[in-house]
């Protein structure tokens, strides 16, 4: 095991890193306490990924004989990882971990730094980010698929995100696909955060979500009437002063707007540009087409406008591939259901390998299914196979 690729591993992973902020900006150490003793209810892996390197650092120095105060350690180590564009290489790593300590780490130093790691990686409690870690770094990067239909058939798709407990809003943001600069990004979420709490804590909202389109965020609660942008005229003292300020002083050209819609709060941040791949986090996946048990949501956390399966990739991927009428008629039932809450929400069964006769089977049989279906679903499952997608 190559040990400082597992703990870049870690400090890359996006949903750490959005913990981290969530945790660390604009907060005392106080503060960040409470919110860590808070997260520890959850047992989350981002709350397990924090108390582990906090085990590691106090573990490195006992062995240097050196005192661990933790307030110094954590609270720098926080803002390295929130201030550091990629952990991608050992030298960087190094670097991290000499910011953070304050010290000077040479080769001696690192290796007991990875001695550590393994020894606490032992423990029950890090087990599974232990295995997790492994199982990351022996899976090899698919080939990227050809996704070029969704331009043409899912454009205007948007994710939903609720957000009931406003610790929650940065850590359902990790997965987010975005062609922001991750520094951009981060300060991003950082204002996103502030506003939500802002709306939860100050303004009383209980309800409060979060709208994300190929260019635009938009926060939405219901709570007392405000504006963010007060926050640009104001004197810089609390988080959200700071977050909005860097936002404005740093990317002019980021456009925001506060509006008051149906007795909501409004706030939406635009860009110039396409920045959010919201159709890749769309995917259902089927992981059993014969039993069709368990469907999985790729990202779970957001309701979206239009959804996707593709049946090429699964079949790829299962050694039992058969699918009989049962099935399908099955997998259209749980489908329906998903769709039936919102007028507008469509899933697409895309079939990317007709050349296999094993999803030209398939194909088939679900198009026979739907067409008995056809006034009930009134078109809202639509089949898209490779070669109409290409047209």
């Amino acid at each position: 095991m190559n040990i400082w690729k597992a703990i870049s591993t870690l400090l890359n992973n996006p949903n750490f890193i959005s913990f981290v902020i969530s945790i660390e900006a604009g907060a005392t150490w106080d503060m960040i306490k409470k919110m860590m003793l808070k997260a520890s209810e959850d047992v989350s892996d981002e709350y397990l990924t924090y108390q582990l390197f906090a085990d590691i650092f106090n573990r490195f120095y006992m062995e240097k004989e050196y005192a661990f105060d933790e307030k110094l350690v954590m609270s720098s180590f926080l803002e390295q990882v929130r201030s550091i564009e990629n952990v991608s290489t050992r030298e960087i790593t190094r670097q991290l971990l000499s910011n953070t300590m304050g010290i000077e780490v040479n080769d001696e130093d690192f290796f007991i730094w990875e001695k550590c790691f393994i020894h606490v990686c032992t423990r029950d409690k890090y087990q599974l980010i232990y295995r997790k870690v492994m199982l990351e770094q022996q899976m090899k990067p698919e080939k990227t698929p050809d996704n070029s239909w969704m331009k043409k058939y899912m454009k205007g798709n948007c994710c939903t995100i609720n957000f009931k407990v406003f610790e929650k809003a940065i850590p359902s943001l990790g997965n987010i696909c975005t062609s922001l600069e991750k520094r951009v990004w981060n300060d991003i979420k950082v204002l996103i955060w502030e506003i939500i709490y802002n709306a939860q804590k100050h303004g009383k909202a209980d309800q409060c979500r979060l709208k994300i389109d190929e260019n635009a965020i938009t926060i939405i609660d219901n709570g007392v009437r405000y504006s963010p942008l007060d926050l640009k005229s104001k004197e810089i003292s609390g988080g959200g002063g700071i977050a909005m300020y860097k936002i404005c002083d740093d990317y002019p050209e980021i456009e925001m707007e506060a509006l008051y819609e149906k007795n909501e709060n409004v706030f939406r941040i635009k860009f110039e540009d396409v920045v959010f791949d919201v159709n890749q986090l769309s995917e259902i996946i089927v992981p059993d087409l014969m039993l069709v048990t368990n469907m999985e949501y790729l990202y779970p956390d957001g309701e979206f406008k239009y959804y996707f399966i593709d049946i090429g990739r699964t079949v790829k991927n299962k050694r039992f591939l058969g699918a009989s009428y049962s099935a399908l008629h099955k997998l259209l039932e749980a489908l329906e259901e998903k769709i039936r809450s919102e007028a507008q929400r469509k899933v697409f069964i895309y079939f990317s390998n007709l050349q296999d006769d094993r999803v030209e089977d398939i194909y088939m049989r679900l198009k026979e299914c739907l067409h008995r279906w056809k006034n009930r679903l009134e078109e809202r499952i639509v089949v898209i196979s490779e070669d109409v997608s290409r047209r």
